[in-house]
């Protein structure tokens, strides 16, 4: 009796164990080598109030930086955006979750720091990333973020602007639900497994 009781807290210990598991790395881990040597900073994300848990690597660029991806033949994830924007934070959270399942870094351009680019610099940028603007009407293409591009050899792979289109923001706390988290993570899984290597 003693030891068919020991086989059974055994095998409970042993099945109740495997739950414990450490999880396997993703599936997706995925390299984009960048042969432009840009210059980076640790990205400070606390202003992202929704952006929470492990984070991957946001690696912050000027401007001028991430003109250096299209003109020099960079690869790489960009995000352009900023702290107070309310799309932003909600968008942020879900690039952060996608580039965590692959492994990449994001190169973050913070549109509000300072000092300003000089319109000469905005307007270079402006000529590789145009084709991703939104067409307003009556104003044609106006550059909007969140804007997330992924680039390998100078050309882009792939963009997405804002978050989705189900998605009405117009309620300070107002929040995608899963669908819409989803969908937007399906724009930045696209754009990564364009870029990747």
């Amino acid at each position: 009796m003693m030891k068919k009781t020991k086989t059974i807290l055994a095998a409970a210990a042993l099945i109740l164990g495997a739950g414990c598991a450490k999880p396997e790395e993703p599936v997706q881990k995925a390299e984009i080598t960048n042969p432009v040597d840009i210059v980076y900073s640790a990205a400070d994300m606390s202003g992202y109030e929704y952006l929470s848990g492990d984070t991957v690597e946001f690696r912050e660029i000027t401007l001028e930086e991430s003109i250096r991806f299209f003109k020099e033949g960079g690869s790489g994830i960009l995000y352009y955006g900023k702290d107070d924007c309310y799309w932003c934070n909600r968008a942020v959270p879900e690039l952060n979750r996608v580039a965590l399942e692959y492994g990449v870094p994001i190169y973050y351009i913070n549109t509000a720091a300072y000092p300003m680019p000089s319109q000469e610099k905005v307007l270079e940028l402006v000529s590789y990333i145009e084709e991703t603007f939104i067409s307003v009407e009556g104003e044609g293409p106006v550059f909007f973020v969140p804007e997330v591009i992924g680039v390998k050899n100078g050309k882009i792979t792939g963009a997405h602007v804002s978050l989705v289109d189900s998605f009405e923001g117009t309620i300070k706390d107002k929040q995608l639900d899963d669908a819409q988290k989803e969908e937007l993570q399906g724009y930045y899984r696209t754009i990564i497994e364009a870029t990747v290597d």
